[in-house]
């Protein structure tokens, strides 16, 4: 009979703690057992999943699985033949276990077992034995059934799974509002000669996955584990058990779709996931894979959360709304909600100085896309009860003030006038003189009222005063300044070929530099400014 077969088959009948089976009752177990095992085939051949089944006995060089009931106490046994020193890697699947080892001699007069070693966790863990001793495992899964995986071998220099380097924790290397980015440390078992090493990354905001098993458990849910075929002596007693088990078993169901994120990325040492939610707690794992044997082992996982999303402002609708851009690039979020179907909304947007670009989008989806300089005027249509978010994005340089006025009325638009896109106003030099100058302007082409402004400037602030460019919000500049005019322009007043409007202004100082503002408004509501300009008139007529 080979020692091996004896070894497995005495694990029943020479567990002291049961305090029995000696004598002619221990011959009698072994000898069925062995009887049972030779029907399935020569002895050297037995299946060794189908013998730890039976016995419980963890055999070595071979990696088996038991399933094991939550909160129910499983023991599993190892019984080396000699005083070699032998490794045990015991990993756990979906729930953590609490478990520990108790050792006792072949001794029949001994009862119990000491205690060895106690852990609880949800990684794996690797210990060693020694002694031609009887070691039990005892082990309770904690928070659901699950499957554990033993793995015994004497061969201690060997590498059963893949080996992680001295430092084997997950880094993060950058982590914004929407983007994680990790890296870690490359397998020793990786070489440039071949592909034996994959790396694989799980992303979860409920939990970490300490073990690739239990990735895969939680991922792809579990499932019970049958008792192999020709498991037992074949007693109706143990059938029943079996069918009892089977009802019994509680596997941990698979994960809603989208709650894991799983990639295998080969041999890439880092990863940068940019599908994150701002202000959010994320778990990362990574697994090292042998792509030779298929074993694993795992990363210390990184636990994180990701930077608060800047506080979305609303627009509130028949009000001026503000934005200041002070940053090249800078972008400005605000947002609007509609309860219901709404034909037509109006905007009307102000970008005070310089261009800024301008987004409507809802859902990602963008409905307007343009770049805006002055003042702009949009109508949405047919628009679905939603959050619609309104994007405003600086130019390269300079700061940036926008005023963004929204309304379900048409009266939106009649708050602000219409302004050309060139909004220059220039001098006629040959039409100068001692005491008069010829200005023009571009008109809109709509019924507006223009306001014309002087104001005489010192020799001094000439030459700066010519170099400020115009803030189109700001019109608190003629406050200081003499009105000249207000008029109301329409159609008749220009020039209907070119558009352009001229205007004389008489009584002026000799050799004296005047600065001159036009302000365009409608109904009173929100003036805009044309850009001032300077000019000198003639001191020697």
């Amino acid at each position: 009979m080979p020692a091996d077969v004896l070894r497995f088959t005495m694990v029943r009948p020479l567990d002291p703690s049961n305090g029995c089976c000696t004598g002619l009752l221990t011959d009698l177990i072994i000898l069925l057992v062995i009887i049972l095992h030779v029907r399935r085939g020569v002895a050297s051949e037995w299946p060794v999943p189908d013998i730890f089944y039976d016995t419980k006995v963890i055999p070595e060089d071979k990696e088996v699985t038991a399933y094991l009931f939550r909160n129910e106490i499983e023991s599993v046994f190892f019984l080396p033949d000699d005083e070699t020193p032998v490794s045990i890697s015991v990993t756990p699947c979906a729930s953590a276990l609490e478990w520990n080892v108790t050792y006792s001699t072949y001794n029949k007069s001994e009862r119990g077992g000491r205690p060895y070693f106690n852990h609880t966790g949800a990684g794996k863990h690797t210990f060693t034995l020694s002694g031609k001793l009887i070691f039990k495992i005892s082990l309770r899964p904690l928070t659901s059934d699950t499957r554990v995986h033993f793995f015994a071998t004497k061969k201690l220099n060997s590498v059963a799974y893949p080996a992680l380097p001295k430092d084997y924790k997950v880094e993060g290397a950058e982590v914004q509002r929407r983007r994680i980015s990790v890296s870690w440390k490359a397998s020793p078992e990786e070489t440039p000669y071949d592909n034996i090493i994959t790396y694989c990354v799980a992303i979860s905001r409920g939990r970490s996955y300490p073990t690739h098993c239990s990735l895969n458990a939680h991922l792809y849910g579990d499932s019970y584990m049958k008792p192999p075929v020709g498991a037992g002596f074949g007693f109706a007693k143990e059938k029943r058990r079996f069918r009892e088990m089977e009802r019994k078993a509680r596997p941990v169901a698979a994960a809603k779709r989208g709650q894991i994120i799983y990639k295998c990325i080969g041999s890439r040492t880092n990863y940068i996931y940019t599908r994150a939610k701002p202000n959010t707690k994320y778990f990362i794992d990574v697994y090292v894979i042998n792509n030779n044997t298929n074993r694993t082992s795992a990363y210390t996982g990184l636990e994180l959360k990701t930077m608060r999303a800047k506080k979305v402002k609303h627009l509130k609708f028949n009000k001026v709304n503000k934005v200041t851009l002070s940053r090249p690039r800078q972008k400005d979020v605000l947002k609007f909600k509609l309860t219901s179907f709404t034909s037509k909304v109006f905007l009307a947007i102000h970008a005070c100085r310089g261009k800024v670009k301008f987004q409507v989008m809802r859902r990602g989806k963008t409905i307007v896309n343009t770049r805006i300089r002055n003042i702009k005027k949009i109508t949405l249509r047919d628009l679905e009860p939603d959050d619609y978010l309104v994007k405003i994005t600086n130019s390269r340089k300079g700061k940036r003030n926008v005023r963004v006025i929204i309304s379900n009325s048409t009266k939106v638009f009649q708050q602000y006038p219409n302004l050309p896109n060139d909004t220059r106003v220039l001098v006629f030099d040959e039409q100068t003189t001692c005491n008069n100058v010829t200005i023009a302007w571009l008109e809109a082409g709509e019924r507006q009222t223009y306001c014309l402004y002087k104001k005489e400037i010192p020799a001094s602030t000439k030459r700066k005063r010519r170099r400020n460019r115009s803030d189109s919000c700001k019109t608190s500049v003629v406050k200081s300044s003499e009105k000249i005019t207000c008029r109301k322009f329409s159609r008749r007043h220009r020039n209907t070929k070119t558009g352009v409007t001229t205007y004389e202004i008489t009584g002026l100082k000799s050799g004296t530099s005047y600065q001159f503002d036009i302000l365009v408004s409608r109904r009173k509501r929100h003036p805009l400014p044309y850009q001032s300009v300077v000019t000198q008139t003639r001191s020697d007529c």
